[in-house]
């Protein structure tokens, strides 16, 4: 812990400080008797403590034991009620609790200590011991000590910085596919949209009901606005064709390819969520935040009367 002290003389006298722990053995000699000149302590610190008492200890410069006592805290404050001493050194705004020790000493050299004391009249654990060596004491005159012990802060405060941020869903332009379809037949499905917020998105297509695919859905590249020829149909929603309400984001499409099974009625579900960082990977933004639109598909019977995959046709994307 660190040792802080101040000293604050009056009477025009001059001004000294110092530091540490253990009072120095060698300096001037003097007495150490009771005299007709005194010295003053006080002590000071800023924060709430564990201290209620202040232990004043004076040794002579040359380590013999002049006195031993402990004080209360004083009701007042420095420099609150005390206006000798703002901007001497305290600030004339501050309040400092402090205890005060007057002695009369004889003329001579002294070391001074203070100990804060907690209220069991142990040594503080979180305000430091304070000392001034070698403070000269003259005859005739009082020689006033301010002795600053340094505590310990309370654990320091953190901060929280909260930022509210809105997330929009994504919404679907359109979803173009070829509605009517023989049993078999390999079908394109292409799903436009955007996001509000311009967030990048994830495609997802998958069958609700209907007999079963030969083929499930994957994924192909786009085919330069090639939606498998004109879409016998097309469901949009909400926003314009070209990129949404704001205009913040052109949209993107993304299209699938899967061949259809026996003859019989098809759903389907087309689904878009918007995505966010985490670490190095996206990940959808949650399970509301996405689009999503169901639509049919039918498939008839074949010419034979039976399915048979075109030839050629479940490669070519």
């Amino acid at each position: 812990m660190k040792r802080h002290s101040m000293v604050w003389l009056a009477a025009g006298l001059f001004a000294m400080s110092g530091c540490g722990v253990d009072l120095v053995e060698d300096g001037p000699s003097d007495s150490g008797e009771v005299s007709s000149t005194g010295i003053a302590l006080s002590f000071d610190y800023q924060g709430n403590s564990d201290v209620k008492k202040i232990k004043f200890l004076i040794k002579t410069c040359h380590g013999y034991p002049v006195l031993e006592e402990v004080r209360s805290l004083e009701d007042m404050q420095l420099p609150g009620m005390i206006p000798e001493f703002m901007d001497s050194p305290l600030d004339g705004d501050s309040h400092h609790s402090f205890a005060d020790m007057f002695s009369v000493l004889r003329e001579g050299c002294y070391h001074v200590k203070i100990v804060p004391l907690n209220k069991y009249g142990r040594p503080s654990r979180v305000c430091d011991e304070a000392y001034m060596n070698h403070v000269k004491v003259f005859a005739g005159q009082t020689t006033e000590v301010m002795l600053i012990s340094q505590c310990e802060p309370k654990k320091e405060n953190g901060a929280i910085d909260v930022i509210g941020v809105l997330n929009h869903p994504p919404v679907i332009r359109g979803v173009y596919f070829k509605k009517f379809n023989t049993e078999c037949d390999e079908v394109k499905v292409c799903i436009a949209a955007y996001d509000p917020d311009g967030d990048p998105l994830k495609f997802k297509l998958e069958k609700k009901s209907g007999p079963k695919l030969l083929s499930e859905p994957r994924k192909i590249d786009y085919p330069n606005g090639d939606t498998n020829g004109e879409p016998d149909s097309m469901e949009s929603y909400g926003g314009d064709h070209n990129g949404g309400d704001n205009g913040n984001n052109v949209g993107e499409v993304q299209c699938f390819k899967m061949r259809l099974g026996e003859a019989g009625d098809y759903e389907f579900k087309a689904s878009v969520y918007d995505l966010l960082w985490e670490g190095d990977h996206l990940k959808p933004f949650g399970y509301d935040s996405k689009a999503s639109l169901r639509f049919p598909i039918y498939a008839g019977e074949g010419e034979d009367g039976c399915c048979k995959p075109k030839k050629g046709s479940h490669d070519d994307d």
